[in-house]
């Protein structure tokens, strides 16, 4: 029984090695049973791929060398430098819309145009062909030849083209693999006059002659005259182009156009899909291969495999690619041009060429399988832990998301309260960089046709909830307007409304401003009302009086005592009447601003302590104890000296009427921040039932009854005689305590 035990651990210990066995395998035979399939594929590209130079593109790009070969020949006859333009243009003007950039401008675009061309694209084709062109008036030549010369019989590919004196072109003979078909091409290249000058502008980079309804060279533009032009290609070159081996050729010139055309074939002819199909195989084993049954116990996936769930997608994706682009390499490698590159390069035989240029391929094919297997170990654990699981445990967006969600929210939300009313060009770059970042990783990712997709559909959904908030927060603002603007001042605006914060708080102003502007006319009507109730009854009494009396000095059985208390009576009345009337002008003129005021340098301390002395008997009347607590220093104000006196004044006098008996009164004066703060504080002999406020108001009395003497104005005469010399004049009560503070700025 023990020994079965072991027995079964031992197999399990020995997993190990099947399961590396089997990781080794599994792309070797998938890489090996792609490259079986190389044979068909070389079949099917064998019978459909096209001859070099007897059609489509490669013999265009061939027939407009006679371009070059024309100016070269037309350099020898004249024996100076030509330009394209004196060759190949009629009308410049007419050519070209030439309004715009002037016609020498033009010229010189043309001509750079032509020679970009030339350099970029057509002198690789010198080095793959002979050539010969004539001049059929004067017999001198050019030729790239060792003889000077082009026989037909010393090559395998021939094609003879002859331009008449007006420009029109001819193929007169022709020898190739297909020379029926070889001529017909060349022909249909050249029916057209000048159709391969106009194509060989539109290959230019400038967008000035990329622009074909800008120019009508067919027109306006001149072909070879006169000349015969042949190209050749030897047997031997022949068989090296078929092959792929012109890419090194002794020249250096290579032929980029036999690989596209190759290329194309080759993805055709289906490997593209093969190779994917392969490397998707390989990954589903790496996945789903019972290993774990084999290897026991003992297996398990280590750091190695333990790769985070977004960087297993970017490398499939990048893998996917890879395979795709295989195609090209095994192109190359079944047209023998990686075989034909070691041969040059490793100065070997053709034959040890294939076979280490199989063997490369090989290779590199089984490495692109080794890591689909890979990346189907890495993502075992999903079938074993359960997606959601898997999710937690290997994604990193999963482990960042809440900082990522946070950073968002932030981000989102600072777009969202965007402040109007200052600069967003921060905000307008965050909001760039994100989309350009999104734009960068859209290029370099792979599957460019779906991500976009999918990033429009998240930024339309993204905008579309982001001007669903702001039409929401727009509808509350407005419904706050429409409520202000219906006379509805108790609107609560306590939502976020995000970019209309600010319209908000400006709102806000509006609705407190209105408020204000309410209280303050409802307050005005009332003081108003009070105003002719206390006026009336205020000029009423001493009237009242002063009529009674009168009345009394006529009755015929008053005494002459009588009549002399009555005078009395009437003097202090009509007096009592003349300083209510004068209060009265006084008050009209200070809130009216028609006062003239004397400003001179006045000590306010002194004067403070004058206005004491002089009142001094009306405050013993009332019993008060006056504690005086002045600044020591002079303290220099600019007033005017009556009227600031005029202000104590009335104080002392409102403080001697209103006191209570029998208690202490306190000056205290401060400087501060260049100003000088006075405070005169009392007991008020009557509970202050009404808003403090208004007792520095017109006819407003500390006793609703008006039984005391006073007009009602002395601390409304004060507060508008302070605030006309730039002062501050303000009440304040505790309770009992009437406080009132005046404000003055000093010099100096």
């Amino acid at each position: 029984m023990e020994a079965k035990v072991e027995n079964k651990h031992a197999g399990r210990k020995g997993g190990k090695w099947w399961v590396a066995v089997i990781s080794l395998c599994v792309p070797l035979i998938a890489a090996v049973t792609v490259m079986s399939t190389y044979g068909g594929v070389r079949d099917y590209v064998s019978a459909n791929k096209e001859s070099p130079f007897e059609y489509g593109n490669s013999l265009k790009e061939l027939l407009k060398e006679n371009y070059v070969l024309y100016k070269n020949l037309q350099e020898k006859l004249t024996g100076s430098s030509k330009r394209y333009s004196d060759l190949y243009i009629l009308d410049i003007e007419k050519l070209f819309d030439a309004e715009s950039i002037g016609p020498d401008s033009a010229e010189e675009k043309f001509n750079e145009a032509m020679k970009e061309v030339v350099e970029n694209n057509n002198v690789r084709y010198f080095g793959i062909c002979d050539y010969y062109i004539e001049d059929l008036r004067t017999g001198i030549s050019i030729s790239n030849t060792l003889t000077g010369n082009i026989n037909k019989e010393d090559y395998y590919y021939y094609l003879e083209i002859v331009y008449d004196e007006n420009g029109f072109a001819n193929v007169v003979n022709a020898q190739s693999t297909d020379t029926e078909r070889l001529m017909k091409n060349a022909a249909e290249n050249l029916l057209i006059k000048n159709k391969l000058l106009e194509e060989y502008l539109e290959e230019s980079t400038y967008p000035f002659f990329g622009d074909s309804s800008r120019f009508d060279i067919l027109q306006y533009g001149k072909s070879p005259e006169n000349c015969r032009i042949i190209y050749g290609i030897t047997q031997s070159d022949w068989e090296q182009l078929v092959q792929g081996e012109v890419f090194y050729l002794s020249d250096g010139y290579r032929n980029i156009y036999y690989t596209q055309n190759m290329f194309g074939l080759y993805t055709a002819s289906g490997i593209g899909r093969c190779l994917q199909l392969a490397g998707v195989i390989v990954f589903l084993l790496a996945l789903l291969l019972p290993l774990q049954k084999l290897a026991g116990e003992s297996f398990s996936l280590h750091k190695i495999c333990r790769m985070p769930l977004e960087v297993l997608v970017v490398f499939s994706c990048c893998l996917m690619s890879f395979l795709t682009g295989f195609v090209e390499e095994t192109a190359r490698l079944l047209e023998g041009v990686s075989a034909a590159g070691m041969k040059s390069f490793l100065a070997i035989s053709r034959q040890t060429a294939d076979d280490l240029a199989f063997l490369q391929h090989g290779f590199f094919l089984y490495l692109l399988f080794l890591a689909a297997w890979y990346l189907g170990m890495c993502a075992r654990p999903l079938l074993g832990k359960g997606f959601r699981r898997y999710i937690r445990e290997y994604s990193l967006t999963y482990r960042v998301f809440p900082f990522c969600k946070r950073q968002f929210i932030r981000l989102e939300d600072a777009w969202e309260h965007i402040d109007l009313s200052k600069k967003a060009g921060k905000k307008i770059l965050s909001m760039v960089l994100v989309n350009g970042l999104a734009a960068f990783l859209l290029v370099f990712l792979p599957g460019n046709l779906i991500l976009p997709l999918i990033y429009c559909a998240l930024l339309y959904l993204f905008l579309r909830i982001y001007v669903s908030r702001i039409q929401k927060k727009y509808r509350l603002l407005l419904s706050g307007i429409q409520e202000i603007s219906r006379g509805n001042l108790n609107v609560d605006l306590k939502e976020d409304l995000g970019i209309f914060n600010p319209l908000k708080e400006e709102l806000l102003k509006i609705q407190g401003g209105f408020k204000a502007a309410v209280e303050a006319e409802i307050k005005s009507q009332r003081m108003k009302s009070e105003l002719i109730t206390n006026v009336s009854h205020d000029l009423k009494t001493p009237l009242t009086a002063i009529t009674t009396y009168v009345d009394l000095m006529k009755e015929p059985n008053a005494t002459e005592e009588q009549k002399q208390e009555y005078l009395e009576i009437l003097e202090r009345k009509s007096e009592r009447l003349k300083v209510l009337i004068e209060d009265l002008f006084e008050i009209s003129k200070a809130t009216s601003g028609s006062m003239n005021l004397k400003y001179v340098e006045v000590d306010i301390c002194s004067l403070i302590k004058q206005v004491r002395l002089e009142m001094a008997d009306k405050l013993e009347a009332a019993s008060l104890d006056i504690r005086m607590e002045l600044p020591t220093e002079r303290v220099t104000v600019l007033l005017d000296s009556q009227k600031t006196y005029r202000i104590f004044e009335n104080l002392f006098l409102n403080i001697a009427k209103y006191a209570l008996k029998g208690t202490r009164v306190y000056v205290q004066g401060k400087t501060e921040n260049g100003h000088i703060a006075v405070c005169l504080k009392n007991i008020s002999a009557s509970e202050i039932s009404m808003d403090v406020s208004e007792l520095a108001e017109r006819f407003v009395r500390g006793d609703a009854s008006r039984n005391t003497e006073g007009s009602g104005l002395g601390l409304a005469i004060a507060k508008s005689l302070t605030e006309l010399q730039g002062g501050t004049f303000r009440l304040e009560s505790d309770g009992d305590l009437f406080k009132v503070f005046l404000f003055f700025p000093c010099l100096g």
